[in-house]
């Protein structure tokens, strides 16, 4: 039995859930994407936004994958904090439609 009720992950059997890496299902989302470095209209990739804790991390964090080695991932204390900067900023609330 897994400790985080998000994971997903299908543990093998005889191995203790803090030895394996957890993920969850994650959501996908078709979004244009672009690294900093690119201009133009980006590349619309299906977005992955999930969770995981690998069995070498001490937390767990939030996955922003668009695949091709384009993605980041932020603690959940980290996404919480641009969350609501994201709140309190009134420009880019507005522009977000929040």
């Amino acid at each position: 039995m897994c400790d985080y009720d998000w994971c997903t992950t299908q543990h093998p059997a005889g191995i203790h859930p803090s030895d394996d890496d957890h993920r969850s299902s994650g959501v996908a989302t078709p979004t244009p994407v672009r690294r900093v470095d690119e201009t133009g209209e980006g590349t619309d990739v299906d977005l992955e936004v999930g969770l995981i804790r690998r069995r070498t991390d001490g937390q767990t964090w939030l996955v922003l994958d668009a695949g091709n080695g384009i993605g980041i991932e932020l603690t959940l204390d980290g996404a919480r904090r641009v969350f609501r900067a994201l709140l309190r900023e009134e420009a880019l609330k507005s522009a977000l439609d929040l």
